[in-house]
């Protein structure tokens, strides 16, 4: 299953459970934090809790990279995330919603300062 599959399905209450992704991998082990909506209460998803040696993985990975892509390379991808996020801006909105507990109106127009960033 997607993470575009599952967040259609925050709608009917389902949760998200995602990993962490460290160098390129999915990582995470059986140890979970719940994400809930600060109004309800209700577990919208959940987060893998790190441990000391996934952290050090991750800092270790960060300080020995170098960037193999030119600026415009770097640009192009930044682009292309702001139009992923335009097209998927209902679903992103929901989990925005449902994390946050704010309104549609709200999440909507969070969406657009992330396109914006972008």
């Amino acid at each position: 299953m997607n993470v575009m599959t599952e967040l259609a399905g925050l709608r009917h209450g389902a949760p998200l459970h995602m990993k962490m992704r460290i160098g390129g991998e999915h990582v995470g082990g059986d140890r979970t934090l719940d994400v809930r909506n600060p109004y309800t209460g209700a577990v919208v998803g959940t987060v893998p809790c790190a441990t000391a040696g996934e952290i050090r993985r991750a800092f270790a990975i960060a300080k020995a990279y170098r960037p193999a892509l030119t600026r415009y390379q770097r640009y192009e991808i930044c682009r292309k995330v702001a139009e992923l996020i335009r097209a998927r801006g209902e679903a992103i909105s929901d989990l925005i919603t449902a994390e946050c507990g704010i309104g549609k109106k709200d999440s909507r127009y969070e969406v657009g300062r992330a396109c914006d960033v972008f």
